[in-house]
């Protein structure tokens, strides 16, 4: 159920923001959900193509997203997740 979640999500914030890359949208997908590692490492590469970041980059930007997961969601990611529902 939270894979198809992070995908619905993932999916939502990207047709409401055409305009950003999918790491940003995948960062607004996570934050708050409180995703395991190995979840967030999973959603990376499957959402993020591979050629975008070079691999010393991938590695950071992974927990940078581990990170994003615990964090509280912002009024703004609330609102936009309220309207595509």
């Amino acid at each position: 159920m939270k894979e198809e979640h992070l995908s619905y999500r993932f999916k939502s914030f990207q047709s409401q923001n055409p305009n950003l890359g999918d790491y940003i949208v995948l960062s607004m997908s996570v934050r708050g959900m409180k995703y395991n590692k190995w979840k967030v490492y999973e959603a990376f590469n499957k959402f993020v193509p591979k050629n975008d970041y070079a691999k010393n980059e991938r590695d950071m930007l992974m927990e940078n997203l581990v990170s994003v997961t615990n964090q509280g969601v912002p009024k703004i990611i609330n609102s936009i997740a309220k309207n595509t529902a």
